[in-house]
């Protein structure tokens, strides 16, 4: 990251919180991760060579209110 894109990133946000009146509605804003949660996890012992598994996984978001 350089200063000039976190610049421009909290005048969008400010301009964004300036224009919807966020800055009284604290509620209004989340924050959000882009981590998912793996539901077909079954950790065990294991030993592939890489690439070699199934790439098939589903995840789920959470949101933390």
């Amino acid at each position: 990251m350089d200063a000039t894109t976190v610049e421009k990133y909290f005048a969008c946000l400010t301009s964004i919180m300036d224009e919807d009146n966020l800055h009284v509605k604290p509620e209004c804003v989340w924050n959000m991760d882009e981590t998912g949660v793996q539901l077909n996890h079954r950790p065990g012992l294991i030993c592939a060579e890489k690439g070699s598994t199934s790439g098939n996984r589903e995840t789920i978001t959470i949101l933390q209110p």
